[in-house]
């Protein structure tokens, strides 16, 4: 997506606001200096609370907003649309799989509403010792190949800690209705038969001919967590350039992220919540 955001100071201290992205037109505002300090995303996390942390958090960054979480291997029910997600009506069928995890590792980036604003999952055949352990995708939907999930994380609940963020967003994964939207990981998986076990199915059943993916997590519920958990040839995900992905790659993320003060869509948002207290107009630049 094209997006645009420029925020500069006029010569009588006011703020201007221009923006546009791929759907809307370039449209502009101006702020008061105070109006525009209401706004701007505060930085200062020193006084964060933690609340109580979840097991297993192995990073916790020095500002709050970056973590890596780590949980065992579990069975999580996954539930999925068989369609694109501008498909999905109220005839369309919400199928569930309870599909057995490995080890799994999520990288988590915190806004400062306490509200996830990424989310990176891999998977792991044992726990994570070292920054230079790898990182594995999951043969799932709606994910990407460098580990970043991208169905929409719906957040009914407002997080006042850190600890309750965490959890925030690892529901949020597992309790998300995935689609056809984005299908990639899936397929590279399936090119590369990676893992075996589950693309081979068991006992003397035949090997999948070609991916139908509501049937590949039907042929994923056939094994059982003992059997997942001991499963080592997951597809690795592809952050760094030779295709590799380490936890150091991971945390190199997170630093940058660590890195950026504000974030474009989350201000221009706050913003557009300011302009409506304060009974301001968004115009189109003619």
């Amino acid at each position: 997506m094209e997006f645009y955001l420029k925020i500069s100071e006029k010569d009588n201290n006011e703020v201007l606001i221009e923006h546009s992205n791929s759907w809307i037109d370039r449209q502009y505002y101006t702020l008061s200096a105070e109006e525009a300090m209401d706004a701007i995303i505060p930085n200062d996390f020193a006084n964060i609370e933690t609340g109580i942390l979840p097991p297993v958090v192995k990073y916790l960054s020095p500002s709050g907003r970056n973590i890596i979480l780590e949980r065992p291997p579990q069975v999580v029910t996954l539930k999925y649309h068989g369609v694109l997600k501008d498909k999905i009506d109220k005839e369309t069928t919400l199928q569930q799989f309870d599909i057995a995890l490995p080890w799994t590792i999520y990288g988590i980036t915190l806004n400062d509403n306490y509200q996830p604003l990424d989310v990176y999952v891999y998977a792991t055949p044992k726990p994570i010792g070292s920054t230079n352990a790898l990182l594995y995708l999951l043969p799932i939907t709606n994910y990407e190949l460098d580990g970043k999930f991208c169905a929409p994380l719906n957040f009914a609940d407002e997080a006042k800690t850190i600890g309750e963020a965490i959890n925030l967003a690892y529901s949020a994964v597992w309790s998300s209705s995935f689609n056809l939207d984005i299908t990639e990981v899936i397929e590279e998986c399936f090119d590369a038969w990676k893992p075996e076990n589950i693309f081979n199915g068991r006992g003397d059943r035949d090997v999948m001919k070609s991916l139908k993916i509501s049937n590949f997590y039907k042929r994923w519920e056939e094994f059982s967590l003992e059997e997942v958990a001991r499963f080592t040839d997951w597809l690795p995900a592809r952050m760094a350039h030779d295709n590799t992905t380490k936890v150091k790659h991971l945390l190199q993320l997170m630093s940058e992220n660590e890195a950026q003060l504000v974030d474009p869509m989350h201000l221009y948002n706050r913003l557009r919540t300011r302009i409506s207290v304060v009974g301001k107009q968004i115009v189109d630049i003619k």
